[in-house]
């Protein structure tokens, strides 16, 4: 009687802890590796929040991996599962800085090539941050951007060495000049040295102002034009002078055989107090009237964004992050993305992003 007991006991026991066994614990956190260049100074600090520095360095390339809390996500489109995930008790905020893999140069481009080759997507996605901004919240910015608009390409941040110090304004302005050299540098590696097949570059701010110019330069370059891999161009918030941009910028760009997307606010608070710094108005204020040039597609987010959110709406807003999501992933032309609506004015046509204020 004992052994018939035990007999039919035993599968019980087994099922119960098979079903232990294979049940996991919801994830809490997606894993985002985002690829980085920059000219910070090294610190000598193993902790990944202070590896790098606000002072200006040589040119160093590595890898970096950013843990996103799902649970804050604020993107229809964002989506876990094509993430490597973790399941932290306590999930830190939106984005949480965990490692940095500092590489040589050779084996930085051997990285991107696998990467590349193991990539359904063949493209990458070069994030350039702006004013006021340290390494580990431009690494977070960076992947919490792919991750919110669900970007599966390689993502890369190239960071420039921001003091993030409100009072270091100017000095942020001859930083980025600085640092525009070694921009232009990248850019051309990354396009010739590599088989990416498409390269998307968003500038937030005042690394528009590195961008531009280096991508100025990069045009000189006909083993770049003849073989364009370049694919959407995207300005958001620039802190520009809009005047130069207009006569001496523009004119140059715009003859790319790439889309140029413009982003800008009448409710960007830094972009006005710029122009109170500069006197003269900053390309991504649209306080007066958004700026319409020939050959780029002007989109005003003023309708959808609050103050708090004026200037970072591009990863802040759900109405802006899914406008990006059809502009990147599917390279929809604005006549054709659901999310916006075309206005017509007196210098011509541009569009808003449609909606009410998110708070």
């Amino acid at each position: 009687m004992y052994k018939k007991i035990v007999t039919l006991l035993i599968p019980g026991i087994i099922g119960l802890s098979g079903c232990a066994a294979i049940t996991q614990p919801e994830p809490t956190e997606a894993i985002i590796e985002v690829l980085y260049v920059t000219d910070r100074n090294l610190t000598g600090k193993q902790d990944a929040k202070f590896f790098y520095g606000v002072e200006r360095g040589d040119m160093s390339y590595g890898f970096c991996e950013v843990a996103i809390n799902i649970e804050k996500s604020k993107s229809e489109f964002a989506d876990h599962s094509i993430w490597r995930v973790g399941t932290e008790d306590k999930p830190g905020k939106r984005g949480d800085l965990r490692n940095i893999t500092k590489l040589e140069k050779n084996d930085f481009f051997r990285l991107f090539t696998d990467r590349i080759n193991n990539s359904k997507d063949k493209s990458a996605l070069v994030y350039i941050h702006g004013y006021y901004r340290t390494f580990e919240i431009a690494a977070r910015t960076a992947a919490t951007l792919t991750y919110e608009i669900r970007y599966q390409g390689i993502p890369v941040l190239y960071s420039w060495p921001s003091r993030h110090e409100l009072s270091a304004y100017h000095g942020d302005t001859t930083s980025i000049d600085w640092s525009t050299a070694h921009l232009r540098a990248f850019l051309e590696d990354i396009a010739l040295q590599t088989n990416v097949q498409t390269i998307h570059v968003i500038a937030h701010s005042m690394g528009n102002r590195g961008f531009v110019n280096a991508f100025i330069d990069v045009l000189k370059n006909p083993d770049i034009t003849n073989n364009w891999k370049f694919g959407e161009i995207v300005l958001v918030a620039p802190d520009l002078d809009r005047q130069i941009f207009e006569r001496d910028i523009a004119p140059i760009i715009t003859k790319v055989p790439s889309r140029i997307t413009l982003y800008v606010s009448a409710v960007d608070i830094p972009l006005l107090a710029s122009k109170t710094v500069n006197l003269y108005r900053r390309l991504g204020d649209a306080s007066e009237e958004p700026v319409i040039i020939e050959g780029i597609q002007t989109i005003d987010a003023s309708q959808v964004v609050n103050l708090a959110t004026g200037h970072t709406y591009y990863r802040e807003n759900p109405k802006v992050m899914a406008d990006l999501y059809y502009l990147i992933n599917q390279r929809r032309d604005a006549s054709l993305r659901p999310t916006l609506e075309a206005v017509e004015s007196s210098a011509g046509q541009y569009w808003i992003v449609k909606g009410e204020i998110t708070q």
